[in-house]
C-alpha cells in the first residue's frame, strides 16, 4: 500500500472517542475503572465551554467609536479572516449573534444571519452604512 493509500485509509477510519465520552463497546463499570481520577495539576485558566442560554430580556444597544480611514485601500484586501476567540470574546460574540437573531436582522444582501461569519458580515455592513451616510 502506498503512502497516499494508507493516509486515505487512516482518514476514513472512525476516530477514537475522547476518554470522557461513553464508549458503547465497554460496560459502564469498565469505563469508570479506565478513567483517571481528576488531579489538581490541571491549569486553572481552562474555561468551560461556552453554552448559550437564552434570557427573556430585550437586547441592549452598544455604541462604539470605531476608527476607519476614509481613503480607499491600496494593495491587497484580505477576504478571509480566521480567528480564535477566548472564552470571554466567544461569549460576547454569541450574545451579539443571539440578539441579531431575536431582532430578525438581515445582511445587506437580504440574507438571514445564520452563522458566526454572518455576524461579522452584519457588523461590517453597519460600518459601511454609517460611513456612506456620513460621507
Amino acid at each position: 500500500m502506498s503512502k497516499r493509500q494508507s493516509a486515505r485509509a487512516a482518514s476514513q477510519q472512525q476516530p477514537e472517542p475522547p476518554i470522557d465520552e461513553p464508549r458503547h463497546d465497554e460496560p459502564a463499570t469498565e469505563q469508570a475503572a479506565n478513567q483517571e481520577p481528576p488531579t489538581d495539576d490541571e491549569p486553572d485558566d481552562v474555561e468551560p465551554p461556552v453554552v448559550y442560554q437564552p434570557v427573556g430580556t430585550a437586547p441592549a444597544l452598544v455604541n462604539l467609536d470605531l476608527p476607519i480611514t476614509l481613503q480607499s485601500p491600496t494593495g491587497f484586501c484580505r477576504k478571509h479572516v480566521q480567528v480564535q476567540l477566548d472564552a470571554r470574546q466567544a461569549r460576547l460574540f454569541r450574545q451579539i449573534h443571539a440578539a441579531l437573531d431575536q431582532q430578525g436582522a438581515r445582511l445587506a444582501n437580504g440574507r438571514r444571519i445564520n452563522h458566526a461569519a454572518d455576524v461579522l458580515r452584519w457588523i461590517l455592513d453597519q460600518v459601511d452604512a454609517a460611513v456612506s451616510s456620513n460621507g
